[in-house]
């Protein structure tokens, strides 16, 4: 049990860039209130990502070629409507949410985490993320009955909350 919270806990903080940060800390607060003391006392309590991991430039680069995975010539297109729109948009997705979040292999392997983060669109009817992330978790070695069973959870979660 506690290797299962803990991996759910670690997909909450790679789904962080699709919910938002607040939702994140609710979910992880509501499935820690519910354990018991016994399994919380089993939960690892060490950081996902090494502190190593600060360097901007590799930051930036690991996200430019993670989007590039997931979108192709469509993500250049929108980084050049983003720094048209406001220079700092354009190294928002690269940076702060595919370089240090989704494509960090350290919080969780990249064809889980792209599975979740389709599942997440899926339950939330936001194809635009989805659809790419489908397709990055292929990339990343998923099969279709792991896509087939990804959007039915996405759709389970859809009409649990509608």
């Amino acid at each position: 049990m506690a290797q299962f919270v803990d991996l759910s806990l670690r997909a909450l903080v790679k789904l962080t860039p699709v919910m938002g940060a607040p939702k994140t800390y609710l979910a992880a607060s509501i499935i820690h209130d519910s354990l018991n003391n016994d399994i919380k006392s089993k939960l690892d309590k060490t950081r996902f990502r090494s502190d190593s991991d600060t360097d901007y430039e590799t930051i930036l680069n690991r996200g430019m070629s993670f989007l590039r995975i997931l979108g192709g010539f469509k993500s250049s297109i929108i980084f050049e409507k983003a720094s048209a729109i406001c220079p700092e948009l354009k190294y928002l997705a690269p940076v702060d949410i595919y370089g240090r979040i989704v494509s960090s292999g350290q919080i969780m392997p990249l064809k889980e985490t792209e599975l979740c983060i389709y599942a997440s669109a899926v339950a939330q009817g936001i194809p635009l993320i989805g659809e790419p992330h489908a397709r990055g978790a292929i990339y990343f070695g998923a099969t279709d009955d792991e896509i087939e069973a990804a959007r039915n959870l996405g759709i389970m979660a859809l009409n649990m909350i509608s």
